[in-house]
């Protein structure tokens, strides 16, 4: 009725035998490309629908939503719109950081490498020609202000940014 329809997937670790993408395993990175590739498929199935127009799709997520929605907004064409909210650059960098503050063992240098071709920084200076909308929390430490200036910086077009005056993740 309000002319609105949503899809509201759920990610593979939300859904059994998977318990977790993030095993701080270089095989992550593969956990993070189905999830890339299985919100194509969303994408597939709301064009589908008699009751969609396909001319105006839009997306938007928040912190794990918006960074993989800043890959998503490089390969997928067929929506035009993003809203990507405390967005975070390089997960790479983010979650090796967060690897050590939960006393995670391994080669973390090359769980880092392995991870680097999933950051949404090398996505998003490919965005054009979809409208990109950045927001974030002035008092965000993750991602840090800083973080959210790199990511603007990136993005291909004419970016907007809008930043609230609290902190947002």
């Amino acid at each position: 009725k309000a002319g609105v329809v949503s899809l509201l997937p759920s990610p593979p670790y939300a859904r059994p035998p998977i318990e977790d993408v993030v095993v701080f395993e270089p095989s992550d990175k593969d956990g993070i490309v189905q999830e890339v590739k299985e919100m194509r498929r969303g994408i597939d199935v709301l064009v589908s629908r008699p009751e969609v127009d396909p001319s105006r799709l839009g997306y938007v997520g928040f912190s794990w939503g918006a960074s993989l929605g800043g890959i998503f907004s490089a390969v997928e064409r067929r929506v035009h719109a993003f809203v990507l909210m405390s967005l975070v650059p390089r997960l790479s960098t983010d979650m090796r950081k967060l690897a050590r503050e939960r006393g995670i063992e391994g080669d973390l240098d090359a769980y880092e490498e392995a991870m680097q071709p999933i950051d949404a920084i090398n996505y998003l200076p490919h965005t054009a020609p979809s409208a990109v909308f950045l927001q974030a929390g002035e008092l965000d430490t993750r991602p840090s202000p800083e973080d959210t200036q790199e990511a603007f910086a990136a993005t291909s077009d004419s970016p907007s940014i809008s930043w609230t005056a609290a902190r947002s993740s």
